[in-house]
């Protein structure tokens, strides 16, 4: 891969880690357990695992561009 490919996918992956992640905790942080734990909306899906499905997501792209400075 030329290194201006590389440049082109690490910017594309940063444009796709967003900000949901950093949204969410500052909407939710402070919350109980409970709060955590709660449905949010009509999503199926608790804040908690909400949270977790932003770090992975996160974690994998941190991940990728990582491999792309070696």
């Amino acid at each position: 891969m030329t290194p201006e490919t590389q440049k082109v996918v690490k910017r594309a992956l940063e444009n796709a880690q967003g900000d949901d992640l950093y949204r969410a905790r500052a909407a939710w942080d402070g919350l109980s357990d409970v709060g955590l734990d709660t449905e949010y909306g009509e999503s199926g899906k608790t804040r908690r695992q909400i949270l977790a499905e932003y770090e992975a997501h996160d974690a994998a792209i941190k991940a990728a561009k990582a491999e792309l400075d070696l």
